[in-house]
């Protein structure tokens, strides 16, 4: 510490000249000494910049060992809460008393940094007494935190496994209410007032009967909290959870799995709903008689609330139970994965996905979630097989107030491409630590390796990308719906044209009546992208605009409208092609009739 980084650079270079010395004098044979020469003259041209031991490098590395640390430290907090809570309940249920378990000694505070001085001040000087003070604190503060973390991951376990045994009990007394396992329902919601009744009528209205709902609203600020009092208040599988203050997405789906206190355990947006009545039981009965299965999903119905009228069914074969489960635990390593991250809506055995650390990643200084799903999915793989059922029994909404859009529009491409690139690390480095065996190991090492090489610009969901698919589906409509008025107005014309035929022959014709549906709406022509390098390069740099925000929307607005108009035409074109086909019978009888 009584050096800068400048004296360090020099010293490294006299220590590369004393071996370099002390290579060329070494008394062995030529063959022998050219290789150490060589090893000792590379060190003149590599690492010229890095030392052995560099204060500044050791300090910024350990100011960032102790913020995710003090950021694993807080949402352990947040987990040891919970499950406190969870086994309060359970003991009080059973009828028991136990140990009452905090989080152990408070995490040691962060000493205060000194001054900071400027990168040249810093490079040529050494430290100060203060900033040499100040990196020992940090280092004691590290390995304080550190053991703190680590008590803190011994008393989760401690109660994971009481909460566990309590329900086993409680089950065992009969105390569950019913003959199958009690399921919980988690029910995350920020301002969902406008399809949470949906969501929650759905799951009461499962012939599955051993079932509670958590609903756990973040602070919302509209009418969510009334919506969810009245059904807590209505039933009693019902319970109702608020938070003081919006604690963030993640944490607020953690939430509703901590204070669940089922065998299975599923989430449920707000937004969403489970669209058949058999859903729990047909899921339930699958884990039951498959206890080698950590998670049941099913295929989906997807909902797309801009798209006025639009339904997909997104079946998930990559996960089918006949597929084998190395072949289908590597889909889950594959970069992009689709729909895949879906699969985080389907029934967990709730003691397998509570176990499972939630990463807590930021970017860019602030809390990200980007495809958070798959690093939850990679890790419980390693308890289990995950599977998806073909039968569609669940409906996924897509909409402009999900958190994945949001955040989708306040990004750009690039950032994209960052957050992907360090997916793929997560999924390399989640493969390389499966508990598999080699054959099998090196399949999703292979999988995860090819990752990096492959669709390194292409990103599950981008805005721009989608922006510009919905511009060519429009120009599609529209060309669509102008060729089928064409169409309509020529069959008219062809059916006015018949009716003449007939009433000129002294068959009597009724009037015509309004016509079903006219021609296509007209819309504005979506505006041509700028396609010049400046315009490509902005537009990969830049998150979406306010303007092109808007404009995404309008877009799924005049195509769902569009889609109803076409859908109009076509019914009208039947209708009028099978008129056409009646008046032109009628010519045929009424020609014969001449004849005869």
């Amino acid at each position: 510490s009584g050096v800068s980084t400048f004296d360090m650079l020099l010293l490294g270079l006299q220590i590369k000249y004393l071996l370099l010395v002390q290579a060329l004098r070494l008394p062995v044979p030529p063959a022998e000494k050219l290789p150490v020469a060589a090893t000792a003259l590379g060190n003149l041209f590599r690492a010229n910049l890095r030392q052995p031991f560099d204060h500044r490098r050791e300090l910024r590395h350990l100011e960032r060992q102790a913020a995710g640390l003090r950021r694993t430290a807080a949402e352990r907090s947040r987990l040891l809460s919970s499950l406190r809570g969870v086994v309060a309940e359970r003991r009080a249920a059973a009828g028991s008393t136990g140990e009452q378990m905090d989080d152990g000694s408070a995490a040691p505070p962060a000493p205060a940094a000194p001054e900071p001085r400027s990168r040249l001040t810093d490079y040529f000087s050494p430290p100060t007494p203060e900033q040499s003070g100040y990196y020992l604190a940090l280092s004691r503060h590290v390995e304080g935190l550190r053991r703190h973390v680590e008590e803190q991951a011994r008393r989760i376990e401690k109660l994971h496994s009481e909460a566990a045994s309590l329900q086993e009990a409680l089950e065992a007394g009969g105390r569950a209410g019913a003959s199958d396992p009690l399921v919980s329902v988690g029910i995350p919601v920020y301002n969902g007032a406008s399809h949470l009744a949906a969501a929650i009528d759905s799951v009461l209205g499962q012939d599955y009967c051993n079932l509670e709902v958590v609903l756990v609203d973040n602070a919302s600020t509209d009418g969510t909290e009334a919506i969810c009092r009245r059904y807590a208040e209505a039933d009693p599988r019902v319970r109702y959870l608020r938070n003081g203050t919006n604690i963030g997405f993640l944490p607020n789906f953690r939430r509703a799995l901590d204070e669940s206190r089922g065998r299975y355990f599923t989430w449920l947006a707000h937004d969403d709903f489970l669209s058949d009545p058999s859903y729990l039981g047909t899921v339930v009965r699958y884990l039951e008689d498959h206890p080698d299965t950590v998670c049941c999903h099913t295929a989906i119905n997807l909902l797309d609330n801009e798209l006025k009228g639009s339904v997909e069914v997104m079946a998930f074969p990559e996960i089918a139970p006949e597929r084998r489960w190395p072949k289908a635990r590597r889909a889950l390593f594959r970069w992009p994965h689709g729909w895949l991250d879906s699969v985080i809506y389907g029934v967990f055995r709730r003691s397998e996905i509570a176990r499972i650390p939630f990463p807590e990643w930021t970017y860019r200084g602030r809390p990200h979630i980007f495809c958070w799903e798959m690093d939850v999915l990679t890790s419980l793989s390693a308890a289990g097989r995950i599977v998806a059922l073909p039968e569609c029994l669940r409906a996924y909404r897509l909409s402009e107030v999900s958190v994945g859009k949001q955040i989708g529009e306040s990004v750009s491409s690039f950032d994209l491409l960052l957050l992907g690139l360090r997916m793929k690390l997560i999924l390399l480095r989640r493969a390389a630590t499966q508990p598999a065996g080699r054959i099998e190991r090196a399949g999703l090492l292979a999988t995860a390796v090819g990752n990096l090489f492959r669709a390194n610009f292409r990103q599950p969901y981008d805005h721009r990308t989608v922006l510009q698919e919905r511009e060519n589906e429009l120009r599609m409509l529209q060309k669509t719906a102008a060729e089928r008025s064409r169409l309509i107005r020529f069959l008219r014309s062809e059916i006015a044209a018949r009716k003449e035929i007939v009433a000129s022959k002294g068959t009597p014709v009724e009037p015509d009546g309004e016509p079903s549906a006219g021609p296509a709406e007209d819309f504005p022509e979506p505006a041509a992208p700028d396609r010049s390098l400046y315009g490509r390069l902005t537009a990969f740099f830049r998150p979406l605009s306010a303007g092109q925000v808007r404009r995404l929307y309008e877009l799924s607005e005049q195509i769902g409208r569009l889609r109803e108009v076409c859908a109009g035409q076509e019914k009208e074109i039947e209708r009028l092609s099978a008129e056409a086909a009646h008046w032109l019978e009628v010519m045929h009888q009424g020609a014969a009739s001449r004849r005869a």
